[in-house]
């Protein structure tokens, strides 16, 4: 009953919508099941609340059944026993001990509070939102299509880049938030510690002083108070060292994902780099929070919508794509392209990329030929590696490829069919950038040729002529 009650009671106070799942770290989300633990804590020990049940049992002290202090009177009182047991469950129990369920609620939805608190001062939720639903949304879920608009000529995206300009509020919330959880869990701890041991060390029995005749009570539960109140001050721990880094992350410059990564492109970055994610506190922390939650490709990808300098830095460069004869007399498509300008920089300074990709898509496929991938350089392996994977969806393993100059040739071309090539560079496993090219027909070439020369003959003949 307590776990169907405390489910659909944290279903309301610790639900996240989708976009704040989407900003969400571990840490956030661990703290959500410490608080979930306080509150349940609280919901199992309810039932045993001496102020609701009057569970004490209670008798008069007389010589021999209680120490000579409070053996105060040989006759038997006249109390109705009733009244007694109410008189001595309010005013002989400690405090702590009487409202103890209560204590343990009021911790785990105080801690929820003031999450809450801070989101509606701020009205961080607001940019949250926004952000999601326009722009991190179509990070995460929708993957490059053919044909598709860039987001960062839309309307949708001028309104979310507005928004974070000269904006901290989404930074104070949270940093504010954090200190205030960790002051409060740190109080909250030496409370339970100073009232709450001392409370359950007196004992089982209870003497409890009726108008002067004295009871002898038993009925409350030390021992099994004493384990859920050291698993509280476990999961107080937990929590406190949960806030302890998250302040940590949030204060020390670099020590996310993302900020740790783009630390190496600081120097090479443009005026708007700088003015959008070095000198924006919100933004940085909302990508950094982005990048612990989904990984770096989806930061990536948001950051180069929103500069287009610095998506050209993470997209393949010198891209050439031409028709050919191959063998034969067939038609070829071969593309040529070098590896993005900070590629180098991103891997050997970052640890968390370890490897970018680079595809190379024809769409439509050929017999032969649909997807090539290409395995950028590093240090430690001069040669890039090349996977051949056909329109079957068979592949071979990579072969060593020379320099940093990809190229890719496509066969098996229909002279009559347009292509589109699609040159994607993927970073942990995640589409961050590509290029299009589009290719005409052949034969629709060579009708522009011939009507280009038919055009121009005239003018020749008559050159001619003078």
């Amino acid at each position: 009953m307590a776990t169907i009650f405390g489910n659909a009671l944290l279903g309301k106070a610790l639900g996240h919508t989708d976009a704040q799942k989407a900003f969400r770290p571990w840490w956030d989300v661990l703290e959500d099941f410490l608080v979930y633990g306080l509150v349940m804590a609280g919901l199992i020990v309810a039932p045993t609340a001496a102020i609701n049940s009057t569970p004490l049992d209670c008798t008069q002290c007389f010589e021999g059944t209680c120490p000579d202090e409070y053996v105060k009177s040989d006759e038997k009182a006249g109390f109705q026993w009733r009244w007694v047991l109410k008189y001595c469950t309010v005013m002989a129990l400690d405090r702590f001990i009487l409202y103890f369920p209560y204590i343990l609620l009021g911790i785990g939805f105080l801690l929820i509070g003031i999450e809450r608190m801070f989101t509606r001062i701020f009205k961080a939720d607001r940019k949250v939102d926004l952000f999601y639903s326009l722009i991190a949304k179509e990070a995460l879920e929708n993957p490059y299509e053919e044909g598709e608009e860039l987001i960062e000529e839309s309307k949708d995206c001028i309104e979310v880049l507005y928004s974070f300009r000269k904006s901290n509020n989404f930074f104070k919330s949270y940093l504010y938030r954090t200190i205030v959880e960790l002051v409060v869990a740190i109080f909250l701890f030496a409370l339970l510690i100073v009232y709450g041991v001392s409370s359950l060390r007196k004992g089982d029995i209870v003497y409890c002083n009726v108008h002067g005749i004295y009871y002898e009570c038993a009925g409350i539960y030390p021992q099994f108070y004493g384990v859920v109140l050291g698993t509280v001050l476990f999961i107080l721990i937990g929590y406190m060292l949960c806030t302890s880094y998250n302040l940590v992350w949030l204060l020390i410059p670099y020590f996310g994902k993302m900020s740790f990564m783009m630390k190496s492109l600081k120097n090479f970055g443009s005026t708007d780099i700088h003015e959008l994610y070095y000198n924006n506190r919100d933004l940085a922390l909302m990508l950094d929070l982005l990048a612990e939650n989904s990984g770096l490709a989806p930061s990536l990808r948001i950051l180069g919508l929103f500069d287009k300098d610095f998506r050209s830095t993470i997209e393949p460069i010198n891209v050439l794509v031409e028709r050919l004869s191959g063998a034969g007399g067939d038609l070829e498509i071969r593309v040529k392209f070098e590896e993005a300008v900070n590629a180098r920089k991103l891997m050997n300074n970052s640890k968390l990329i370890p490897n970018i990709l680079y595809t190379v898509e024809t769409k439509p496929h050929t017999k032969s030929s649909a997807i090539e991938t290409f395995s950028s350089a590093t240090e430690q392996s001069i040669h890039p590696r090349k996977l051949m994977i056909d329109s079957e969806g068979s592949g071979s393993e990579m072969q060593n490829i020379q320099g940093i100059n990809y190229t890719s040739v496509i066969r098996d071309v229909e002279p009559k069919q347009a292509y589109t090539i699609c040159i994607s560079t993927i970073i942990n496993g995640k589409t961050v950038a590509r290029v299009l090219q589009g290719l005409k027909a052949a034969e629709e070439v060579e009708k522009e040729i011939d009507e280009k020369s038919k055009i121009n003959m005239p003018e020749i003949n008559a050159f001619h002529g003078r």
